[in-house]
């Protein structure tokens, strides 16, 4: 396993970061601490991974705008209340860690007459923050299993990761649920 993680490790980062961002951010800081990666070299593909996600959901909004689906879903209520911050440093900082927002929020700015240079002078510094704590706290995370565990074998690293990658998966799985059933509850709300 340490060997695969050394190799394709960082690819995995890229990769995962379509995914489950947060928990790949903590499970490759943890995974640095334990120098099976860089975490100089973690960070730029942490951030080129997760600026790769932003870019396609922002040329989704752009070019899928007109599409009735896509409409119906930008014109939520949820969403008319970015018609006023939706362009501010501020609400790009705020979604990055506003689980499950980033996605609509991306889509949402591509439908706007944003130009990409200004969607891209306020994506860099969130997306710089938010991967940075992530993965510093994985790393942290690192530190404190060393100091309460001692030095990790490499069958305890496996463990500790997996358990980091299930727990992700099951708040990931929670919150998609929910969601589903807020959306479905909202669905039926406005129904006449």
């Amino acid at each position: 396993m340490e060997a695969f993680l050394a190799r394709y490790g960082l690819l995995a980062v890229f990769v995962g970061m379509w995914v489950e961002g947060e928990t790949v951010l903590l499970v490759s800081g943890f995974l640095a601490h334990q120098r099976l990666f860089s975490l100089w070299a973690l960070l730029p593909v942490a951030f080129l991974g997760a600026f790769s996600v932003d870019n396609a959901f922002y040329a989704a909004g752009r070019y899928l705008s007109s599409n009735p689906r896509v409409r119906w879903f930008l014109e939520r209520p949820a969403l008319r209340s970015l018609h006023e911050h939706g362009e501010s440093w501020g609400a790009f900082l705020l979604v990055r860690f506003l689980y499950g927002t980033r996605a609509p929020f991306m889509v949402y700015l591509g439908s706007r007459p944003l130009p990409y240079a200004r969607f891209v002078l306020r994506e860099i510094p969130a997306l710089v923050l938010w991967s940075t704590l992530w993965i510093f706290f994985g790393h942290a995370l690192g530190r404190v299993l060393v100091l309460a565990l001692g030095e990790l074998r490499s069958s305890h690293r496996a463990a500790v990761v997996a358990i980091l990658a299930a727990a992700g998966l099951l708040v990931f799985l929670a919150l998609a649920a929910r969601n589903r059933i807020q959306t479905r509850c909202a669905a039926a709300a406005e129904a006449p």
